[in-house]
């Protein structure tokens, strides 16, 4: 476990660079070819979004200091937290066919390592950055979606703030392949598998949570961004972090979201979404409403399961959500946000909250 967090701290995958290197020398064209690099920090003022531990203090020095104070089962959210990233660095695979693949651009040059997400547009690669010295990850865009929205370095540009996934730049047809790469911050755990490994989180660590993603909303909405497709597995998560993420179904200004290209979740999409009659900002806070929920609750809050897709936008507009496990403080903001849609409140009406400012 040590030597996990030793190599997470210096942003180093040395091991696979090694196994992997050789055999993809001959086979990777230069590195220097047909590339076009975009950098997202050009005319934009600094954001420094890294919310740090004490300096020095690793994840794994978390849980060691933390097991020496008190056993696993009294611990905190933050150190239960850390215990578990952890445990899920450990379990992610590898992609062999990628890992130790060097692309390289201008003054940006990275080694992609093993595969830790995939899309229906994407895959997710954990690299490591000899530029930043340290590990990033990088969003590879299929050629059937290099007209996303996250393709688009005037969008990334906006998206500047501690409760959005930092992005670093995009790379166009790295090692003269047909395909586009976005670089952004690692984050080692998403909701979807925290909910999945540890069921409901309590209020505490939901209300935390909450407020966190609700505060990446309102900056979003402040600027006419809205995302679209808020669901637990978009939703990353740090030891001292949680950050918004996926930005290939989102709207920016006043641009219409063609139907059909990239698509939302119909589980966590607001009904009016679903059937493309309303481009507001509040569908994004049914998305948190019902995220809330499935915190709250440790599972999806309706039955849905060997439903038709087409079925779901009705019964999420005409049966409640199962709230059985959550105070009546948070169902009544579950229920301001899991409404109809000229009734729904805002993102700054979230954080306003009575129940919410006292904790």
């Amino acid at each position: 476990m040590g030597q996990l967090a030793a190599r997470l701290a210096e942003g180093v995958e040395g091991q696979e660079e090694a196994r992997y290197n050789n055999k993809r020398r001959k086979m990777t064209p230069s590195c220097n070819r047909n590339k076009k690099r975009r950098d997202l920090r050009k005319n934009v003022p600094e954001c420094d979004e890294r919310l740090e531990m004490d300096k020095g203090q690793s994840v794994d020095d978390v849980v060691r200091v933390a097991k020496m104070a008190k056993p696993p089962e009294q611990f905190n959210g933050s150190e239960k937290h850390a215990m578990v990233l952890l445990k899920n660095e450990e379990a992610v695979t590898m992609d062999h066919e990628r890992a130790g693949e060097k692309c390289g651009f201008s003054s940006e040059n990275y080694v992609l390592g093993r595969l830790i997400g995939e899309g229906s547009f994407a895959k997710v690669y954990k690299a490591t950055s000899s530029e930043r010295n340290e590990v990033i990850a990088v969003k590879v865009l299929r050629p059937t979606s290099t007209s996303a929205p996250e393709s688009d370095v005037n969008n990334l540009r906006k998206l500047c703030h501690e409760r959005i996934v930092n992005y670093f730049s995009v790379v166009e047809k790295p090692n003269g392949l047909r395909e586009t790469h976005v670089l952004m911050e690692y984050m080692p755990d998403d909701l979807a598998k925290f909910i999945k490994r540890e069921g409901s989180l309590g209020p505490k660590l939901t209300i935390s949570y909450t407020v966190q993603i609700a505060e990446g909303l309102e900056f979003l909405h402040s600027q006419s961004i809205i995302h679209h497709d808020i669901k637990p597995s978009n939703i990353l998560l740090r030891v001292d972090a949680v950050k918004i993420a996926d930005f290939g179904s989102s709207v920016f200004g006043n641009e219409r979201r063609k139907r059909g290209k990239h698509a939302t979740t119909p589980m966590y999409s607001a009904p009016e979404v679903s059937r493309g009659t309303v481009n507001d900002v509040r569908s994004d806070i049914w998305s948190l409403g019902v995220v809330l929920v499935e915190m709250s609750q440790g599972i999806y809050p309706w039955d849905v399961k060997d439903k038709p897709v087409a079925l779901i936008p009705h019964i999420l507009e005409q049966e409640p959500p199962s709230m059985d496990k959550m105070s009546e403080d948070l169902i009544s903001l579950a229920n301001k946000m899991i409404c109809r849609v000229d009734q729904r409140v805002t993102a700054s009406q979230v954080l306003s909250h009575p129940h919410l400012r006292t904790l």
